[in-house]
């Protein structure tokens, strides 16, 4: 097998998008960002006999001690030809990290199901959503609304009738959309990323791939989406709600909205980004956010979560004593 690292933005993307379905998270900008965070980068392809077999867009997190792991975020991409060499292809990648990453003391999969077998490999807490719903935009609009549930198109309708209105977010209007975010937050007493966070993302993402979608009455700010467009997909990544005027029902027009823009503009899926597994509990923590997910119909995609590959076994036995991930 053949190891490259690439270096240019339009090869790799041009490879990438090549491998369905497309992920955001192997993109060139996606590892941008990354690195804006001051992580270290790498992007590798595997082949054999001029024939692509892998890509993976590693991502180095560093740890105490002068250690760290590798994460590959829904990587590596295996083509159809690399799916019956997962094994192989993984014992490569193992040998680079050792190489442009020393300290590792494991590496993080996102790979399919394919990618396991004869592997030591080790399951972890999921990093990105395991399951999802998505929409088929090539759909109609009217044939979306019929999908969806009573409720939602119900919902839908007030707000239209409360004259909830749905705009872009002006570049000096940040602060505004960090400050629904962490309400929610608190609120529903989930974790949020840092403030510059989400400030990096959308200096580094920009208008290429993100954008920030408001719904507001009367001037005042009710919901709030973070949207990502990578390949064929729109991606709903956040989101907030203001707790005032919830009755306006502002964050089902405002997915409403998001969708007919996505279908508007040429994308062949919208994708919630995480609900609860088939079968969680009523208490489950996504259980709320999962009813109002799964009203707007689609169809529920489950990927097979997050694997470590221990490269020190001591190290990465200390590592799970005390995180727990």
């Amino acid at each position: 097998m053949e190891i490259e690292f690439i270096e240019k933005k339009e090869t790799w993307d041009g490879l990438v998008g090549e491998i369905k379905p497309s992920q955001f998270l192997q993109i060139w900008q996606w590892g941008e960002f990354q690195r804006a965070l001051g992580r270290g980068v790498w992007r590798v392809k595997i082949s054999r006999g001029g024939e692509t077999l892998a890509l993976g867009q590693a991502v180095r997190h560093a740890l105490p001690f002068g250690k760290c792991y590798v994460y590959f975020p829904r990587g590596p991409l295996l083509t159809p030809a690399g799916r019956n060499h997962a094994p192989e292809i993984i014992a490569e990648l193992i040998k680079k990290i050792r190489g442009f990453a020393p300290g590792a003391i494991f590496a993080r999969f996102e790979t399919p199901d394919y990618a396991y077998p004869g592997l030591a490999l080790r399951r972890s807490r999921d990093v990105q959503p395991s399951h999802t719903t998505m929409l088929d935009l090539e759909k109609s609009e009217d044939e979306i609304l019929a999908a969806m549930h009573q409720k939602t198109r119900y919902n839908i309708r007030v707000a239209e009738k409360h004259g909830v209105a749905v705009r872009a977010m002006r570049e000096d209007e940040f602060e505004k959309f960090w400050e629904l975010i962490a309400a929610t937050a608190e609120r529903d007493e989930f974790r949020t990323h840092l403030k510059d966070y989400y400030k990096k993302m959308l200096e580094i993402l920009g208008e290429e791939m993100c954008d920030v979608y408001f719904a507001e009455l009367g001037g005042k700010i009710l919901a709030a989406n973070f949207m990502i467009r990578s390949g064929e997909i729109t991606t709903y990544l956040h989101g907030a709600s203001s707790s005032e005027d919830r009755n306006t029902m502002a964050p089902y027009l405002l997915h409403w909205e998001m969708i007919k823009r996505a279908k508007a503009d040429g994308y062949r899926y919208y994708d919630f980004w995480g609900i609860a597994p088939e079968g969680a509990p009523a208490n489950h923590p996504w259980a709320g956010i999962t009813r109002f997910k799964k009203g707007f119909g689609g169809v529920e995609v489950s990927y097979s979560g997050t694997f470590d590959l221990p490269l020190d076994k001591f190290w990465y036995f200390l590592y799970k004593l005390k995180t727990g991930k």
